[in-house]
């Protein structure tokens, strides 16, 4: 019963006990998003520094918040939240504090990205990168349209999203949106009422109005396959981020993108430690290898998120 006992006891909290099985201490956890940071950057970095990286990637921010709060950072070095993530994860005190003195990079990286509202004194956290939301959209479904030139939307406006022309859904019009509720709440405040900010309770019945109305033309709400419905023809037009739209272009030249003239939504990519590393010097010298300026160029060029250190624009 006893080993019995003990076998499940291994099973069940495994979580808390594999990443630090066996780690040296010349080596670091990381685990980053999907989508960014080419194995390359950590290779190169293994071969210039001597520190072995054991790479894991999530899928979701969500994703990455459920396994620290399991583990409480335990086992994990360096982590890759997307920017409003990292206030989450302050206030459950999933974080330890980065030390700026210790990253030559730092004053290299653009100041409009630093003393954010989730983290002003990057106290938590660090930028890598950044992007935008936009319309990426098939001009070859949009030529011929009313309003349409040579392919183009027939209005760079969030109303393709909430408020498409009667001519569109008569052709059978549908699009794809991100299944961040965060995120498309912004997206209907900015086209409601230019802002993300103030909600009162009326304008979120409002927005929640808009966006029941609006799933008669919603072919997904998804994150990851955004490409895959625009390249395949499925969808004319998606709701996507700039760094996966450059990814679209790249392979199809018939595609193109629309920032909404009222506004969008910008995400910043950070780095971060979690609190209970034991490794903070170790992450250090990673998260300042990160912002540097080739891995920085390297990193825009796999994923086509905009690098925040200014030498590599």
């Amino acid at each position: 019963l006893l080993c019995y006992g003990t076998l499940l006891c291994l099973v069940l909290y495994s979580p808390r006990f594999i990443p630090d099985f066996g780690s040296s201490k010349r080596s670091l956890n990381v685990y980053v998003y999907e989508d960014l940071l080419p194995e390359e950057i950590f290779s190169d970095f293994e071969k210039e520094t001597g520190i072995t990286v054991n790479l894991k990637r999530f899928d979701t921010n969500e994703s990455l918040y459920a396994l620290l709060k399991l583990t409480q950072g335990r086992g994990y070095d360096l982590i890759a939240p997307s920017d409003y993530m990292i206030d989450i994860m302050r206030r459950d005190k999933l974080l330890q504090e980065i030390k700026i003195k210790k990253l030559r990079h730092f004053k290299e990286l653009h100041h409009k990205l630093l003393r954010q509202p989730f983290d002003r004194r990057n106290k938590y956290s660090v930028p890598y990168s950044w992007s935008m939301y936009v319309l990426g959209y098939s001009k070859e479904w949009f030529s011929g349209i009313t309003g349409s030139e040579d392919g183009k939307l027939p209005d760079d406006s969030w109303s393709m999203v909430f408020d498409p022309p009667k001519e569109l859904l008569d052709r059978g019009y549908k699009l794809c949106i991100t299944d961040e509720p965060r995120d498309i709440v912004f997206f209907a405040g900015i086209f409601l009422y230019q802002s993300v900010s103030e909600f009162t309770p009326e304008r979120f019945d409002e927005v929640k109005k808009l966006l029941i109305r609006q799933r008669d033309w919603v072919e997904s709400y998804n994150e990851i396959s955004l490409k895959r419905f625009l390249l395949s023809g499925i969808v004319p037009l998606a709701v996507i981020n700039s760094g996966a739209v450059s990814r679209v272009l790249a392979q199809n030249p018939q595609f193109d993108f629309a920032i909404p003239k009222e506004g969008t939504v910008l995400t910043i990519e950070t780095l971060a430690i979690p609190a209970n590393s034991r490794k903070a010097d170790l992450a250090h010298k990673l998260i300042d290898y990160i912002i540097s300026k080739e891995p920085s160029i390297k990193n825009f060029t796999m994923s086509g998120f905009y690098p925040a250190n200014r030498g590599a624009h």
